[in-house]
């Protein structure tokens, strides 16, 4: 069983998160982990300077009133996202130059899709033209781009009217900028009232510590390991905090220990790079050995229906 606690504060830090430049491999993110993004800048060595030409509207939120469309897709960052809780959804992007003042950013936001498939998802983006370097330029199903904005501003807000959990949304963001400097980006939730939708931070933040565990014969312990879900990709020291059904018991620099207590155990744990509290619990049970019973020969006529007593 897996939850994951969410924080009204974000936790900003000195360092630059990954995001990437493919749709393929967009990156994962969550709620409580806005940034900032390094941008990708007329510098980046390797970086998509031209993009994928324009985006064409086809309804939308339409943020900035630009008919949710983009002119041009310059210096693209790509990220998804699962929702966690269904509501409305408002994210504000930011972007910033390395002295801190701010730069036209512009976003297209695609969904709602079943699951985080990247392959098929990145095949099947509407909006972009038949001769676009990008694996939808094929595309010509139903409109799925939910929001868009190709405004001048280096501050945009991105709408999800009606998100709905389990729900995964595609994110482009691109650097209008033709400054050849580093400069980063935020993308961080506005409205946090009761009723608002959320982004889940599991596929990010989350931790795993596997299928129940059943021990059986002379065994007297078992090593229990808390993988993330998805590496860090920032330093840090994380510690893990063991409890024993629902008791703290202590707390390790790594993310394994060993247990000899049947009951359930949790670890508690923030991934580097998050502010979330991930938590996961596993059932371990250690059993002697079932005595064995030999049954006797069975004689009875054939076809004959016999019973056994235990």
């Amino acid at each position: 069983m897996k939850k994951l606690y969410f924080y009204i504060f974000l936790m900003f830090s000195s360092f630059a998160l990954a995001q990437s430049p493919d749709c393929s491999s967009a990156s994962a993110m969550c709620s409580g982990q806005g940034g900032p993004y390094n941008n990708t800048h007329s510098g980046t060595p390797g970086g998509n300077q031209t993009g994928y030409g324009p985006i064409a509207g086809c309804g939308g939120s339409n943020s900035h009133g630009n008919n949710g469309s983009l002119g041009s897709t310059p210096r693209p960052a790509w990220f998804t996202f699962q929702i966690g809780q269904s509501g409305p959804i408002q994210l504000n992007l930011q972007q910033f130059d390395n002295v801190g003042l701010g730069i036209d950013v512009d976003f297209a936001l695609w969904g709602p899709f079943s699951n985080n498939n990247l392959s098929a998802i990145c095949s099947n983006l509407s909006g972009f033209s038949s001769t676009s370097s990008h694996p939808s330029s094929n595309y010509t199903g139903p409109c799925n781009l939910v929001d868009a904005s190709f405004s001048g501003t280096f501050n945009e807000t991105i709408n999800i009217p009606n998100a709905i959990a389990g729900e995964t949304y595609v994110l482009l963001v691109t650097n209008y900028s033709t400054a050849p400097v580093q400069g980063t980006f935020t993308i961080n939730q506005i409205n946090t009232t009761p009723t608002s939708g959320s982004i889940s931070c599991e596929v990010v933040c989350g931790i795993d510590l596997g299928p129940d565990r059943i021990i059986c014969g002379t065994t007297t312990s078992v090593t229990l390991t808390a993988t993330f879900n998805q590496a860090p990709t920032t330093s840090g020291t994380p510690v893990y905090s063991w409890f024993l059904n629902g008791v703290f018991q202590y707390t390790t620099a790594t993310n394994t220990t060993n247990v000899n207590q049947s009951g359930t155990w949790t670890v508690e744990v923030v991934r580097p790079g998050c502010s979330d509290l991930a938590t996961d619990d596993i059932e371990v049970n250690f059993g002697s050995i079932p005595p064995f019973n030999p049954i006797p020969p069975i004689v009875a006529t054939p076809g004959e229906c016999i019973q056994l007593s235990t």
